[in-house]
């Protein structure tokens, strides 16, 4: 019987999993807002599958906990690319071959006006939520 290594040489591959990738965009999100909105990602699906499914959201802990699903990502776990990123306001789903081309596909939809506006409106309840009642602005109801 043989003690020789027959594995050869186990090299780790330089690959950044997607879900990191959301999860440093989620932190990102509480840096930029001081924490009044945060970021958090979820696995959606668990178990044997090969396949992973995470949602990142935005949660308001001003608003009652309220979370907001960004968009979600689905990818192989052997093989994060192709991976395809799924309900981003109204976009259709996004196949990303690369982790450049998702980088490049996850900044354009945070930006995008879909993701935006629901962002600015929980960030201004939120911070209406923190202030006192006799402090909010009214709106102007005068026409």
């Amino acid at each position: 019987m043989t003690s020789q290594n027959l594995w050869g040489e186990l090299q780790l591959v330089a690959l950044a999993q997607p879900v990191t990738i959301l999860r440093q965009q989620a932190t990102k999100l509480g840096e930029l807002t001081k924490n009044i909105l945060t970021g958090e990602v979820r696995q959606l699906v668990s178990g044997a599958s090969s396949f992973l499914l995470y949602a990142l959201e935005v949660v308001a802990p001003a608003v009652g906990g309220y979370r907001h699903r960004v968009l979600a990502i689905q990818y192989a776990l052997l093989t994060p690319y192709p991976l395809l990123i799924t309900g981003a306001g109204n976009r259709r789903p996004v196949q990303c071959e690369t982790e450049e081309e998702f980088i490049q596909n996850l900044a354009s939809i945070l930006q995008s006006d879909d993701i935006q506006q629901p962002i600015r409106t929980l960030l201004t309840l939120s911070l209406q939520a923190e202030q006192p009642a006799d402090t909010v602005p009214k709106a102007d109801t005068s026409t």
